[in-house]
């Protein structure tokens, strides 16, 4: 028997796209891991519908606020009955495994600057993790993926100003950004913050030929003002991989999407997410990654996932 998903009522199909989450290994031994895996398997088989028709329904349904354990909010989607962050603590998730698992705040402090990729923005927990314990000089170019970005009258429901060092300014400029419905964000002095918010499906995006060299290269020349070096396709010194899970998901974990995203890892650069599932790490390993399983933040999930390109991280 599997441990229940933390993020699931049970009675429940999991059938949805992005931005929701499924954390379902919470707890699980390896023996259990490997159980759980063949009833995900099974969950992707009888999935109900296209990707298309469940994006529809996502769109329909109106998310509703939960508070987590932290204090801090995460929203639940009532089609499927799931939530965007965990419940044991969203802020706590963000902080523990995309910003100090990635390593982003080291290399900031290192390079002075530090280029972020992330696969799904939701309520823009990530963003605003980083971004409050950034160091004070360094400079931040973040981009990130959404099928959905929020309206603003949800982002207001959410209070983010009442998370811990974060300022109310960005959270003004966040919900400005979704009334006007612009895509990209500066922010701080000399717009040392700068944000950039795809909308519509991220694997058509990043398997489009040449398209995230490209982003990779804009990214580098956001934050330092130079070109990658020549025969360098990486950019991003992290990637948040925070997409749906990958039985509900499986176009944003697949062999081919998972590639785009490593080629756009400088070296030493590292990939976070929540999943510690089996298929997933065996490729991200067989892409040259260093995967390791780590612990996983306190209350919640016993482990998470932290992936590094080979070779030293270039300052």
């Amino acid at each position: 028997m599997t441990a229940p998903d933390e993020h699931t009522d049970t009675s429940t199909p999991a059938s949805c796209e992005r931005p929701l989450h499924d954390r379902g290994e919470h707890g699980a031994t390896d023996h259990q891991a490997t159980e759980h895996e063949a009833t995900e398997h099974q969950a992707t088989e009888h999935q109900a519908g296209s990707s298309t028709e469940r994006h529809d329904a996502h769109r329909r349904a109106q998310p509703t606020l939960r508070r987590t354990s932290d204090g801090s909010p995460t929203l639940h989607h009532p089609t499927y009955a799931q939530t965007y962050h965990s419940t044991h603590g969203a802020w706590t998730e963000s902080l523990h495994v995309f910003v100090h698992g990635t390593g982003v705040l080291d290399h900031a402090r290192r390079a002075g600057s530090v280029r972020v990729l992330e696969v799904g923005f939701g309520t823009g927990m990530n963003f605003l993790a980083t971004v409050a314990t950034l160091p004070a000089d360094a400079r931040l170019d973040f981009v990130s993926f959404e099928r959905d970005p929020l309206p603003a009258d949800t982002l207001r429901t959410l209070r983010l100003t009442d998370l811990p060092g974060v300022d109310a300014s960005l959270v003004t400029a966040l919900i400005r950004m979704s009334e006007d419905g612009a895509s990209t964000l500066s922010w701080g002095d000399s717009d040392r913050v700068r944000l950039r918010i795809i909308p519509g499906d991220a694997s058509q995006h990043v398997l489009e030929a040449g398209w995230l060299e490209r982003l990779a290269g804009e990214a580098a020349r956001t934050t330092s003002g130079s070109r990658p070096s020549s025969g360098q396709t990486g950019g991003f010194d992290a990637i948040y991989h925070d997409a749906f899970s990958p039985e509900a998901n499986p176009e944003l974990w697949s062999e081919s999407f998972l590639e785009a995203l490593v080629s756009a890892l400088r070296p030493g650069g590292v990939l976070g997410t929540y999943t510690v599932q089996g298929a997933v790490r065996r490729t991200l390993a067989g892409l040259g990654l260093d995967v390791r399983r780590t612990d996983g933040p306190a209350g919640g999930k016993r482990q998470v996932l932290r992936a590094q390109r080979s070779g030293p991280p270039e300052d």
